[in-house]
């Protein structure tokens, strides 16, 4: 049976995913830790971006609210604010 060649590579792919994992557990002497934490803090990262979006189009003002941490989320805030109160 002749496979395609997407496959071939998603095989190869797995193939070397697995190695890496294996090669790390045996020279760290760590056992497998599991991605899903990590996804679980980059889906909660997204949640937050979304809420502060929506949060700024109603006008609110998240500062306030203390919900920006990083500086570069409040400047963006704050610039948004100026570019919306211009075209008014």
């Amino acid at each position: 049976m002749l496979l395609k060649k997407g496959s071939t590579k998603a095989i190869t792919a797995t193939a070397r995913k697995i190695a890496t994992i294996v090669w790390n557990m045996i020279t760290k002497k760590e056992p497998y830790q599991s991605q899903e934490e990590y996804l679980f803090l980059d889906q909660k990262r997204k949640k937050l971006a979304q809420i502060r979006k929506n949060i700024s189009k109603f006008g609110i003002d998240p500062n306030e609210l203390g919900i920006f941490t990083r500086e570069e989320h409040r400047l963006a805030y704050n610039k948004n604010l100026a570019d919306i109160q211009g075209f008014s």
